[in-house]
């Protein structure tokens, strides 16, 4: 003989409560479904967990990329800025002497380029800076970055070759230098 089931929901007071009623033969079994569905939510939870291990980091990878794409724009129109000024005025700008200095000389260049952001943190966290008198005679530098090491490599590898001690952008001491010339 088949097997017939019938479905009859019983309200109580707190919750809807499924009983199937599956008739074998002569015998009447009830099967409760409340059981099955704890095991659905534990499932669906699982799930969710399982997806969020994965799609958590892939949103935090991309938007660090996006910060340091961001930075590596900004850095590439501050260049085009202080280019513009060395080609008008056949030397580049005055070091900056105190990093809270704002960069006067540059002010009508950056201006023209709308160069809003530099006396703002970078996109990488950290400030700006303007050095004519360091190592690299003329860079544009950030100081103290709260990126790792790693993102830092990262928008090397977007402005150079990816290493942090070769190209013109380079890591000495507490400032990465993006250097204009040396």
């Amino acid at each position: 003989m088949k097997r017939q089931v019938h479905i009859v929901s019983e309200k109580t007071e707190y919750e809807w409560h499924v009983i199937c009623y599956v008739y074998s033969g002569m015998k009447k079994e009830y099967v409760s479904q409340k059981g099955a569905a704890v095991l659905e939510v534990a499932l669906i939870a699982g799930l969710f967990a399982a997806f969020m291990a994965i799609a958590v980091p892939l949103v935090r990878g991309a938007q660090l990329r996006q910060q340091s794409a961001e930075c590596a724009g900004k850095i590439l129109r501050a260049a085009d800025a202080f280019d513009l000024y060395a080609s008008a005025m056949g030397y580049y700008p005055p070091d900056q002497k105190r990093p809270d200095d704002p960069c006067y000389a540059m002010t009508g260049f950056f201006a023209y380029l709308n160069i809003d952001w530099w006396n703002e943190e970078t996109d990488v966290g950290g400030r700006w800076e303007w050095d004519n008198e360091n190592r690299f005679a003329k860079s544009i530098a950030i100081y103290r970055p709260r990126a790792s090491r790693h993102q830092m490599e990262n928008l090397d590898a977007m402005l150079d070759d990816g290493d942090l001690m070769t190209g013109s952008f380079q890591r000495w001491g507490e400032k990465y230098h993006y250097i204009l010339e040396e």
